[in-house]
């Protein structure tokens, strides 16, 4: 028995930094009535569905992320990357450019829209 009880969401966070996207999907998946609206829970679960290429779970993720705090820059970076892979690029360009209206010098924000530049300068 561990001797520390430790928060599932400090644990996520462990296995994420591990690139563990299926202990921490295990882990968090069941915990979704628990933590249905608590904004790191669903960006840490939605990043694991984005790694597994789960376009769907990242997206229902991403979204709930969003609902609960739509100033919450991981949750937008999250839901840009997915649609970016959908193909959806202007709706990520709108992501991208929500967060840097609140935070001008936002460096993940600049680097999403110069790669959507790019990707369209050479597609």
């Amino acid at each position: 028995m561990s001797t520390t009880a430790r928060n599932p969401l400090d644990e996520a966070e462990l296995l994420y930094k591990k690139r563990k996207w299926a202990e921490l999907i295990g882990l968090l998946e069941p915990l979704s009535s628990m933590y249905r609206d608590n904004v790191r829970y669903s960006v840490l679960l939605g990043s694991a569905y984005l790694y597994k290429e789960d376009l769907g779970g990242a997206y229902s993720c991403f979204r709930r992320a969003q609902n609960a705090d739509f100033r919450d820059a991981p949750a937008a970076y999250g839901l840009a990357a997915v649609y970016i892979r959908r193909g959806e690029t202007d709706k990520a360009v709108q992501l991208y450019v929500d967060v840097l209206e609140r935070h001008p010098k936002d460096r993940k924000a600049k680097r999403g829209l110069d790669y959507l530049r790019t990707e369209s300068a050479h597609g």
